[in-house]
This record gives C-alpha cells, sequence and structure tokens, in this order.
C-alpha cells in the first residue's frame, strides 16, 4: 500500500483524495457491516502499524478540509486507525 498508495495523497487533487480515502474507508470496513449477508467471505483490508499511522497521519490533514463530504471520510478513517487493536495488526 506505501509504495503505490500513499504517495497519491501528494497530488493536489483533492478529487483524488476524496476518492482514495473513501476507497480505503469502504476497505477497512469490509466484512464488519451487519448489514453484509456475505461477510464470512469478505476480509478487510490488512495493515502493519506503521501504515495505520500513515493512514491516520493523511487523514488527520483531512478532517479539516472545506468538502464536508472528505472531512466526514477523513473523520470516520481516523477513528477506524485508532480503534484497530494492536494484536489484529500484521
Amino acid at each position: 500500500m506505501q509504495q503505490f498508495i500513499l504517495p497519491a495523497f501528494k497530488l493536489e487533487k483533492q478529487n483524488i483524495a476524496k476518492n482514495l480515502l473513501k476507497s480505503l474507508y469502504w476497505a477497512l470496513t469490509l466484512g464488519t457491516s451487519k448489514f453484509n449477508a456475505n461477510a464470512d467471505l469478505l476480509d478487510p483490508l490488512k495493515l502493519s502499524k506503521d501504515q495505520f499511522a500513515q493512514l491516520q497521519k493523511i487523514a488527520e490533514g483531512y478532517v479539516q478540509a472545506d468538502d464536508k463530504s472528505i472531512s466526514n471520510t477523513a473523520r470516520e478513517v481516523v477513528k477506524i486507525c485508532k480503534q484497530i487493536p494492536a494484536q489484529n495488526l500484521l
């Protein structure tokens, strides 16, 4: 993830960051929804402790964005990164 996805946040296009954050949010929550009937077939995105820290830092930078959509998504990504128990990290 680090070599391909995280550098994309350095681009000056907020639309890319917005879509990327939304994609990462859904990948992190995949299979955790009680409404997902196929939850046993889906695995959430697994990241290392360092990758979670980097993603959290990036997302924190978008929490105060003018665009409410990216701000809300960033807030949720930060929340997920903080809630992931250390024993579940690779």
